[in-house]
């Protein structure tokens, strides 16, 4: 619910890992452990952490780019794992065919090609943060992940 903006991003950026955040991790653990207390004595083993990508709409951008032959299906806001099959299949059958068997032109990148987009940094910033954590909802006591 309190997401942490990466600062200082360079070109290497998306191969990088950090620590975990504790003071980020911590509130939704908390919550995972009043639901499942049999976590807290498991414990944690491993952490992986590294940059993930958000959009400022928070859709994904699946298809074709305004360069010819691009294609695209990214920044999926944490979803990547869930929608990567469909979307695949999709992508797929487009490029074949011509078009895909769903409506996808809500996550057309093209409506955020250079030249939309007249957002500065820090309400980028502000909204992809909001999408973050959107993906939270408090519940009485718990957090739902």
């Amino acid at each position: 619910p309190n997401p942490k903006p990466w600062e200082d991003l360079t070109n290497e950026t998306p191969f990088q890992l950090t620590n975990l955040d504790w003071d980020v991790f911590g509130p939704l653990l908390d919550a995972a452990i009043n639901r499942l207390p049999t976590l807290e004595r498991v414990g944690i083993q491993n952490t992986i952490c590294g940059p993930e990508a958000f959009t400022v709409d928070g859709r994904p951008f699946v298809g074709p780019t305004n360069i010819q032959g691009l294609w695209v299906q990214c920044g999926f806001n944490s979803a990547g794992i869930m929608l990567s099959g469909g979307t695949g299949k999709q992508m797929a059958t487009w490029i074949v065919t011509g078009s895909p068997t769903l409506a996808l032109d809500h996550w057309s990148p093209l409506r955020v090609q250079q030249g939309r987009c007249d957002l500065q940094h820090a309400e980028i910033v502000k909204q992809c943060s909001a999408t973050i954590a959107s993906h939270y909802k408090p519940m009485g006591d718990l957090t739902f992940l």
